[in-house]
């Protein structure tokens, strides 16, 4: 099949129109024109990680998601991430896929794709410290696993961008420590 240019512009001026519409608050068209943009999903050849079609499909299944997700409708949203995943292995469609799992109070399930979220970060170069950090903070608050809250939280430090002493998610992160700590000698 040979590249489409017109439909890789329709995804793109779609997904733009998307990001307008959202932030004027008319989100009922906004996921029609992302629904749109993914329709034509596969219309054009596909490409490598990281290239055009894939990446801006991958990007409209994301903002919808994300629109899903602050309606809590977290089922159409887990859907959207992974979809965005297939396409595009970033950090942050598992993380979505983990938050909607929080939400379910379903802890093993936002575990799971917290760790894909770990081990796609290091491929794909994209932060891992947030994954590190919800899935420490999971075991803090919720599985009672003191030992690998620590660890966690330890990582999530270590791989955080910004310098740690100006960072309030590590400063979070130092606490939580303190708190694990605390917990397990008790």
């Amino acid at each position: 099949m040979q590249y489409n240019v017109v439909e890789f512009t329709q995804i793109e001026i779609l997904r733009s129109e998307a990001l307008k519409l959202r932030h004027k608050k008319k989100i009922g068209l906004a996921i029609k024109a992302l629904s749109k943009a993914v329709s034509l999903k596969g219309k054009t050849e596909d490409y490598e990680e990281g290239d055009g079609e894939n990446l801006d499909v991958a990007e409209c299944y994301r903002i919808r998601a994300d629109i899903y997700f602050k309606r809590k409708d977290y089922d159409s949203a887990m859907a959207d991430y992974a979809e965005a995943a297939k396409l595009i292995k970033w950090t942050m469609d598992y993380e979505g896929i983990a938050r909607c799992y929080e939400k379910k109070k379903d802890w093993d399930a936002a575990i799971v794709y917290y760790t894909k979220g770990i081990r796609f970060g290091i491929r794909s170069g994209d932060g891992r410290a947030n994954s590190y950090h919800c899935r420490g903070k999971i075991y803090l608050e919720h599985k009672k696993n003191y030992d690998k809250a620590i660890s966690d939280l330890k990582k999530a430090i270590k791989d955080c961008w910004v310098e740690s002493s100006d960072c309030k998610g590590c400063l979070e992160c130092k606490e939580m420590i303190a708190e694990a700590k605390r917990r397990k000698n008790a």
